[in-house]
């Protein structure tokens, strides 16, 4: 009987088997040329995109996408990840999994298929989900391949086509074909990529193909572009569309701001009770600034974020009252809020899109089109202009921070969407200034400092401000990034200017901060292992060099010289300059105390690669003079 269940069993399993391996062999890695396997975590062996436009609300998009994963650091490749909503629908999904020979070893099956909240946690309300698969097979080097299709009901967004979108990985073949009626019009704008679309009429359909094979990898370079600027890819915009009945034109930033303008109308409402409060609470403000001030705070008193992605109102706000009443909103809500308070106050401000990220992404200015991921509100002042961010309860007034700096946004005005462009910060802005006293003994050696953050280094700081007492306390271990130290005591000072700031006061204990050789004693003369530029690891250069803000550091040391010792040597002073940057190094002694002073200003900026070999030699050259060392001799 248990002979007879095994044999059953042992059946059972090769019929299950027999289908996978009786399969057409397909990806197998031998071939591959050897040009596409050089320094790349992954291979994408076929990506193929069909998009059919049925009408200016209508669409389907068939993909076909096989990677091959051959590091363990490319395994994210082989996950399949879509995100859907009211307007998307996915279906038809199969997946493959193949060994190195190309031999099938995996089928995908529905229960593979995971489906989730994309933000669960973070909306209130939402209908945004993902479909999410990740191949049980996991012997690199592996293939899979993913069929699936994407039913679009509304056409504000054209997905775009970027054939490879990270550093190390390589593409065999990639190809997008866009099918419209004949009179359909769309948009399409071609980066990094010579060749035309072959463009087709057939059955009363244009048929647009762009086709890429034997794409080699990039390999990432310190200060490099975003990969997104530097491969090829063909962007895709509507001229005309429709989204849940809402009808609307992209074909210039003044129509496509009209048809925001068009989803905000009527927002505005708020009982008068409370319009009569917000007037009497800037009555006795000098001027519309502090107005601005005063309810900007009186906002974040009053009101939390919360996701809100439910239908249209992924695009539209909101009303007024509903934020007003249960106190949160998205950032479309409390901009649109934020707004109708200034409106009680006379104030006019405008309701502005950006697309917001701590590195700044490619921005088409010349393509009108759906860029964009978060909205602030735009505030013209006679003298000045206000920015405001009004989903954060902490943000100070008129702060925007490396979230949304720099960057061209779309305002909506009563004209419609017109470009303009945010603050950018100086270096002087963008700035990390050191105050320290060290006294220095052969044991254990004392340290007070200061640090001020501001800009920039005040964005990266925050995050530790913001944790508890033990968070901070191992991020500012992390910070300070000392081997061989104790953290005494330490606390953080905030100041709430326009470029606010983070005080950092601590005082440590280093052991070995000295080394003593031959009865002298050599000192470092930077303290804190330098994070701000990195060390430069190839003396070649593919891409352009690119720094993405100005920033300053200044770092102020008295050292305090131990009993009986006197100074020998202390590094010369010395000054580089150069169009990326200058950089600093002053020494001198007063009594038994020398004042080492070193700052260093780093220029943003796109600079040919051809230069690369003079930002090497100032960057190289920064790194040996952080390494100087004053030598100590004993009386």
């Amino acid at each position: 009987m248990m002979r007879t269940n095994i044999i059953s069993g042992l059946a059972a399993l090769i019929f299950l088997i027999q289908p996978v391996c009786s399969k057409e062999i397909k990806y197998r890695l031998s071939d591959v040329s050897n040009e596409l396997k050089q320094n790349v975590k992954a291979v994408i062996r076929n990506h193929s995109v069909e998009l059919e436009i049925f009408s200016p609300e209508q669409a389907v998009k068939r993909v076909i996408y096989a990677v091959t994963v051959l590091k363990d650091n490319g395994m994210d490749k082989a996950n399949f990840m879509q995100f859907y909503n009211k307007f998307i629908t996915i279906s038809k999904i199969h997946g493959t999994v193949y060994n190195k020979d190309g031999e099938p070893v995996q089928r995908i099956s529905g229960d593979e298929i995971l489906d989730y909240s994309a933000i669960s946690g973070f909306s209130l309300y939402q209908d945004s989900r993902v479909k999410f698969i990740q191949p049980k097979y996991r012997i690199v080097p592996f293939t899979v391949e993913y069929t699936y299709e994407i039913k679009y009901d509304g056409l504000l967004s054209f997905p775009e086509w970027m054939p490879c979108e990270d550093y190390n990985i390589s593409v065999e073949q990639s190809s997008v074909t866009i099918i419209t009626p004949s009179a359909y019009k769309f948009r399409y704008k071609e980066m990094n990529l010579n060749a035309q679309p072959e463009i087709l009429e057939k059955n009363q359909k244009k048929i647009y193909k762009w086709h890429l094979v034997s794409f080699p990898a990039l390999s990432k370079e310190e200060y490099s572009l975003p990969v997104t600027a530097i491969v090829p890819a063909v962007y895709f915009a509507p001229t005309d569309f429709v989204m849940d009945k809402y009808t609307g034109n992209c074909e210039t930033w003044e129509s496509f701001g009209n048809w925001f303008r068009s989803l905000n109308e009527g927002k505005n409402n708020l009982t008068e009770e409370r319009r009569k409060e917000i007037r009497n609470l800037v009555n006795g403000a000098e001027n519309d600034r502090d107005k601005i001030r005063i309810l900007y705070q009186y906002m974040q008193n009053r009101t939390r974020y919360v996701s809100i992605q439910l239908g249209i109102g992924g695009w539209q706000p909101f009303d007024a009252a509903v934020v007003d009443k249960t106190g949160y909103g998205d950032c479309k809500a409390l901009t649109n809020y934020m707004k109708t308070l200034l409106e009680c106050a006379g104030i006019r401000s405008y309701y502005t899109l950006v697309n917001a990220g701590r590195d700044k992404n490619v921005f088409l200015s010349d393509f009108p089109s759906n860029q964009f991921n978060h909205v602030i509100l735009f505030v013209p002042l006679k003298e000045d202009t206000v920015w405001l961010e009004c989903t954060s309860q902490h943000s100070p007034f008129g702060y925007l921070g490396t979230f949304t700096d720099d960057r061209d946004v779309l305002v909506i005005s009563e004209s419609g969407g017109v470009l303009v462009r945010t603050p950018s910060f100086s270096s002087e802005e963008n700035s990390k200034t050191s105050s320290m006293e060290v006294k220095i003994n052969k044991g254990i050696s004392v340290v007070n400092l200061c640090i001020s953050y501001s800009g920039m280094f005040y964005d990266e700081m925050m995050p530790v401000f913001m944790d508890d007492f033990e968070g901070r306390k191992k991020k500012v271990e992390n910070i300070l990034n000392v081997q061989n130290s104790d953290i005494r005591s330490f606390e953080f000072r905030q100041v709430r200017e326009k470029i606010p700031a983070l005080k950092l006061v601590a005082a440590m204990e280093f052991r070995n901060l000295s080394t003593e050789v031959n009865k002298r004693l050599i000192i470092p003369v930077t303290l804190f292992k330098r994070t701000e530029i990195p060390s430069l690891s190839a003396r070649e250069r593919r891409s352009d060099i690119y720094i993405e803000r100005s920033f300053s550091v200044c770092d102020s040391v008295r050292f305090v010289l131990p009993e009986h010792y006197q100074m020998e040597q202390i590094p010369e002073n010395r000054q580089l300059v150069s169009p990326y940057g200058k950089y600093t190094l002053e020494l001198s002694k007063d009594g038994n105390q020398i004042l080492a002073i070193r700052k260093l200003v780093l220029n943003k900026g796109i600079y040919p690669r051809q230069e690369y070999d003079r930002f090497y030699s100032f960057i190289d050259n920064i790194n040996k003079l952080d390494n100087s060392k004053i030598i100590l001799q004993n009386e």
